[in-house]
Formats: structure tokens, sequence, C-alpha cells
């Protein structure tokens, strides 16, 4: 399962019908994932539409704004397909870690760059990481999920 499916502590969303979908972003989709499949929509805080869906075989997600700009992608990986230097950051800053799950994320600002939730201890950590193993965020889920 995919890491957009998990965030779920401050992100409110429901799932969608196509015909719902604006106009513009539905093109966008299009163009940009030809011969997607199994696309299901959701409507992220009211603002962000976000498409799960299989692509040549791998588990996606897009998110769009409602004007049908693009703002990122996620491609669910192994966390066994994770670089050296990115695993030598975690290993390196949290202790005890379980990757739970990992995606390659891109957005108009960042070509490529790595998702990646573990458990440390108790506590769930969403952290990105550049490829060469920078870590550009890190949120703490157990604490945002205890929000609700």
């Amino acid at each position: 399962m995919l890491l957009f499916f998990l965030v779920g502590g401050l992100t409110v969303s429901c799932a969608q019908s196509t015909k719902n979908v604006p106009q513009a972003v539905m093109h966008a989709f299009n163009d940009q994932f030809e011969g997607a499949s199994k696309v299901k929509w959701q409507l992220e805080e009211g603002k962000d539409w976000e498409a799960e869906f299989l692509q040549n075989g791998q588990e996606m997600s897009a998110t769009y704004t409602s004007e049908g700009h693009w703002q990122e992608t996620e491609t669910e990986i192994e966390a066994n397909e994770l670089p050296q230097v990115i695993l030598s950051t975690l290993h390196t800053q949290f202790q005890k870690l379980r990757i739970r799950e990992a995606a390659i994320v891109q957005r108009p600002e960042l070509d490529k760059a790595y998702e990646v939730e573990i458990k440390s201890g108790k506590e769930v950590f969403e952290v990105l990481l550049d490829e060469t193993g920078t870590v550009l965020s890190t949120s703490n889920e157990s604490s945002e999920k205890g929000k609700n």
C-alpha cells in the first residue's frame, strides 16, 4: 500500500466519482498518465485532487490543483529498492527503525526524492530525502494521527 493511503492524520479525503473531478484535472491526468488503470479519485482537504492508479504494473498516485496543475507524483517501491545513501541516512538518524513503506516522489520543484515511512520504537515517521540522502522533511505521523 502506498504512503498516500496512510497520510490520513491531517488529510481529509473522500472517494469521488470521475464525474465530480474537474475537467482540467482529468485532462492533465490523462495527458500525463495515458494508459493508467484502476484510477480512484479523492478530494484532499477540499482543494487538491489525488488519483491513485496503476501504471505499467506500479502503484502510483498523482495530485493536482482544481485548475489541473500537477503537484506531485508518488511511485511505490520496495524497501530493498531504496539507494544505499538513503538507507544509511535513515539508520543514522533513527534507532531501531523498520521501513514500512517507500516511494519515489516527484514534484515541479523536486525532480526525484524518496518518501519513506518508518517505525522507530513506538513512533511512526514520514521522512522525505533527496537523492543524496539529505533529509528535506520529517513528520511524526504518530502524533498527527492522535490529533483527530
